[in-house]
C-alpha cells in the first residue's frame, strides 16, 4: 500500500509540474504577442539643414522627382519606344525631402534615394547605386540596372537616370553626372 501512495504522490507532482509548465508557456506566448502590438516610439527626425550628423539617427536629404510621376513614366516610355525629344529635359521636377538612416556620404545617399523612387519594370525590385565616385565636378554613377540588364532595361534606365542626375546636380560641386566608371576604373577594379 505504501508503494501505491508514493506512485500516486509522484503522479500528482508530475501533473502539477506539467500544468505549471503549460501555464508558463501560454503566458509567455500571450505576453510576447502583446508586445508586438504595443506602440513603438516614433523615430527622431533631424530638423536642421540637409547634412549628415553622426550624433543623429537620421540624415535629411532632398531629392528631385517628377511632378506627375505617372505622366512622366508614360512620356518616357513613349520616348524610348518612338524616339523624338527627351521629355526629362523639360519635365517639371519637384523637391522631395526624406529622412533616411544616418549617412556619412549625403551625395551618394541622395542618389540612392532618387534611384529607388521608380520601379524598374522587368528587373530587380528597385534600382540601387552599384558604383559612385566624384572626381572634380563630375559624379560617376552606375546603378545595379546599368550593370545587370535585361530585355527592356532601356525603359527603366531612361526613367530613373534623370532622377539621379537632377538630384546630384543640386549639389554645388557637381556640374556633370556620367553613368559610367570614372576614368581609370573598371568593372573589376571599381568594386
Amino acid at each position: 500500500m505504501e508503494l501505491f501512495i508514493n506512485r500516486e504522490g509522484s503522479t500528482r507532482i508530475a501533473l502539477i509540474f506539467l500544468i505549471v509548465v503549460i501555464v508558463g508557456v501560454v503566458g509567455y506566448v500571450l505576453v510576447a504577442g502583446q508586445s508586438e502590438q504595443l506602440p513603438k516610439p516614433l523615430p527622431q527626425t533631424q530638423t536642421s539643414a540637409p547634412v549628415a550628423n553622426p550624433a543623429s539617427p537620421q540624415t535629411r536629404i532632398t531629392i528631385l522627382v517628377p511632378k506627375d510621376t505617372d505622366a512622366y513614366e508614360k512620356a518616357m516610355t513613349a520616348y524610348v519606344s518612338d524616339g523624338g525629344q527627351d521629355p526629362s529635359k523639360n519635365w517639371p521636377f519637384v523637391q522631395k525631402i526624406l529622412d533616411i538612416p544616418y549617412a556619412d556620404n549625403v551625395m551618394r545617399a541622395s542618389a540612392e534615394a532618387a534611384a529607388e523612387q521608380l520601379i524598374p519594370h522587368g528587373g530587380p525590385a528597385q534600382a540601387s547605386i552599384a558604383y559612385f565616385k566624384v572626381e572634380g565636378a563630375t559624379a560617376y554613377v552606375l546603378l545595379n540596372i546599368d550593370l545587370d540588364g535585361w530585355a527592356g532595361v532601356s525603359f527603366s534606365l531612361a526613367k530613373i537616370h534623370p532622377l539621379v542626375e537632377k538630384t546630384l546636380l543640386q549639389f554645388s560641386q557637381i556640374k556633370q553626372v556620367s553613368f559610367h566608371f570614372a576614368p581609370g576604373d573598371s568593372r573589376v577594379g571599381a568594386f
